[in-house]
């Protein structure tokens, strides 16, 4: 994938990405067995966030934003099954 990503027009980036932040969402959220309050959902996204380092500013940007959208749904769903 690192090679490519530098000819690759942004808006199939974007679905790239968007497909390695969901499934880094939720192979964390199976390693933390689904997380159960505030605390634990923040770790996991902080877990998210830390597995980024081999990736450019870009792709952050792009998979930083799809993490944030899957935990707040996340959050809200769990909000509202409570």
């Amino acid at each position: 994938m690192r090679s490519l990503v530098i000819f690759m027009q942004e808006k199939y980036l974007k679905r790239v990405c968007e497909n390695v932040a969901e499934r880094l969402f939720y192979n964390v959220l199976h390693i933390f067995n689904y997380p159960h309050n505030a605390d634990d959902i923040e770790r996991a996204k902080r877990v998210c966030y830390s597995q980024l380092f081999n990736y450019n500013e870009k792709e952050v940007r792009f998979i930083k934003e799809k993490i944030d959208e899957l935990f707040q749904e996340y959050k809200d769903d769990f909000i509202a099954y409570v």
